[in-house]
């Protein structure tokens, strides 16, 4: 299974430069491209270690086959904009929005999925409208990861002790990881 965004994620309206800024204590704009990058990965780590969109936008699930029940990977999940399969002629096919349904994260077939030959695509939308407002700890936690990259630039650390960010990290995500199912 693959998931992939068929649109990018807009980092600045999820996570406002100057709110990073803010984080970091910086107030020059000396470090705004480094700091754009480094914002740019934390909110893509926290959306690949959740399972979660942080903005409302398109994604493309591919699975090797059909299943009885799909969990979608990505949420949260605003709708399912279509299903495509392979058939067994290798010709690329649509599921009409008839025969299939969408409850929560988990899709389902109406009543019986086609026969396919190879993977099976679903466009969905997911991801949260403001996800400060309605995430806010998955913010935080890109905020936290940020200031530590920002703070660390290099791999590795000599003359301290380790410390616990990535703990801090884990515990303000833990409650939006998308569960494993199977």
């Amino acid at each position: 299974m693959t998931v992939r965004p068929a649109a990018p994620l807009d980092a600045e309206a999820v996570l406002p430069l100057a709110l990073v800024k803010q984080q970091v204590r910086v107030t020059s704009s000396d470090d705004d491209v480094l700091l754009e990058q480094l914002r740019l990965t934390a909110l893509s780590q926290i959306e690949r270690v959740c399972g979660r969109s942080l903005q409302r936008r398109a994604w493309t699930v591919t699975f090797d086959r059909f299943a009885d029940t799909a969990r979608l990977p990505i949420g949260p999940v605003s709708s399912v904009t279509g299903v495509s399969y392979l058939d067994a002629a290798g010709a690329a096919q649509a599921v009409l929005s008839a025969d299939w349904r969408l409850s929560g994260d988990v899709l389902r077939a109406a009543s019986v999925w086609p026969f396919a030959r190879g993977e099976v695509t679903v466009t969905v939308t997911a991801g949260w409208l403001d996800a400060k407002a309605e995430a806010p700890e998955l913010v935080t936690a890109a905020l936290m990861l940020v200031a530590h990259w920002y703070q660390n630039r290099e791999a590795v650390v000599t003359g301290t002790i380790a410390t616990a960010l990535p703990l801090a990290v884990d515990a303000l995500i833990s409650t939006h990881r998308a569960p494993v199912i199977g």
